[in-house]
């Protein structure tokens, strides 16, 4: 049984940044010039194709894993990565959204009150369009669940560079997340740990880990059943014009060793609604695509998706609001997303219907009592 002394409820506060800024810097002092991502792309190309082809791999028992050149007198005529049977290729696209917060005098259910906070978030497309190679090694394929983009994935990574040097010390499990959640925004002053597009892309290839067991160790699984990958990464898809360290420079590629522990599935908006719901209906249920959930809005706010829109109908009433009923004794309860119970106005759930809204009775408590068998009432107020 492998061993991780984490909680999976832990998420710890940092952030890889992975977009582009005039100052970002290679090394402490020196600036770096931005450069076209496809000139760039040209010449990882090129290096990443002669790395593979001038190296192997050396898998120890352990489980841990070293690189070495053909040249070092430690070679004895072991295949080279390039000849390695499990080598496999991949084109991407860099699908990093560029996110900023948007506040607006939003009803707050927990405490009865409105109040200006963070209460959707809004994209910019990456500008980047090309295409890269990736090529990765798959060493296990894994037992358990595939992640899906948007999941929150606690994942083992291990850093190299190009020159076989150790990048960084191995991160022995923690949870990665991308987008961050409105209720992350809200709180203000912290990040979120962030995979690069290269590496979260990576992990539809893997899958996770069986028999997770949380105990007072911290959290145990299978062994051998965590996907385990390795990818070779263009900076395009990593840190591109940005260096964490001087061993791999702004613009150079990357190796990247993960393992993927575990997945969790997320509520980005707080809404009630799990974020793979929160797409165009017909998808729902199908393996979605980074667009898939970013290209779906029925607010009116084209570049807010709604799973990360407390309002999805931008009716003013927040969506959570309208998922909520009162049980029989007086419990507050919440229907699931596709109740046929919330369709009280028109054949549409009430929290993507803008003209069917609930108010607030002389009790203080949102009630649909005078809308019930009224279809299409009219809201007159936002």
């Amino acid at each position: 049984m492998n061993r991780i002394f984490a909680a999976l409820s832990l998420i710890c506060m940092s952030l890889l940044l992975t977009n582009c800024k005039s100052d970002d810097a290679g090394s402490p002092g020196e600036t770096v010039i931005i450069r076209e991502p496809s000139e760039v792309y040209n010449e990882n190309k090129v290096a990443i194709k002669q790395y593979l082809a001038n190296n192997y791999i050396i898998e120890n028992q352990d489980g841990t894993i070293t690189f070495d050149s053909i040249t070092s007198p430690k070679y004895k005529q072991q295949p080279t990565i390039k000849d390695d049977p499990r080598l496999d290729s991949i084109e991407l696209k860099n699908d990093k959204y560029i996110i900023k917060t948007i506040s607006t005098q939003t009803y707050n259910p927990y405490n009865g009150s409105y109040e200006n906070r963070v209460s959707r978030l809004e994209y910019t497309k990456n500008t980047d369009e090309t295409k890269y190679m990736v090529y990765f090694l798959r060493l296990n394929e894994g037992k358990g669940i595939q992640p899906q983009p948007i999941d929150s994935v606690f994942t083992q990574i291990n850093v190299y560079s190009l020159k076989n040097d150790v990048v960084s010390k191995p991160i022995a499990g923690r949870f990665f997340s991308y987008p961050e959640t409105i209720g992350e925004y809200q709180v203000g002053g912290v990040s979120i740990p962030q995979l690069t597009s290269g590496e979260r892309q990576l992990l539809q290839f893997v899958k996770t880990a069986t028999n997770l067991q949380m105990g007072s160790n911290g959290l145990t699984y299978e062994q051998g059943s965590a996907g385990r990958i390795i990818g070779f990464i263009p900076s395009g898809l990593y840190l591109f014009n940005q260096s964490n360290t001087i061993k791999i420079k702004a613009y150079e590629p990357a190796i990247v060793d993960m393992t993927v522990i575990n997945t969790l599935e997320r509520d980005h908006d707080g809404d009630g609604i799990l974020s793979k719901y929160e797409v165009e209906p017909s998808k729902i249920g199908t393996e979605l695509t980074m667009n898939d959930y970013f290209s779906y809005s029925t607010s009116g706010y084209e570049l807010t998706p709604n799973f990360l829109n407390l309002d999805d109908d931008d009716d003013g009433v927040p969506t959570r609001i309208e998922l909520m009923y009162y049980d029989q004794y007086g419990l507050v309860k919440y229907y699931k997303y596709d109740d046929p119970r919330l369709n009280i106005c028109s054949d549409k759930p009430n929290y993507l219907d803008k003209e069917c809204r609930p108010y607030i009775n002389e009790d203080g408590i949102w009630t649909w009592e005078q809308l019930n068998n009224k279809p299409n009432n009219p809201t007159t107020d936002n």
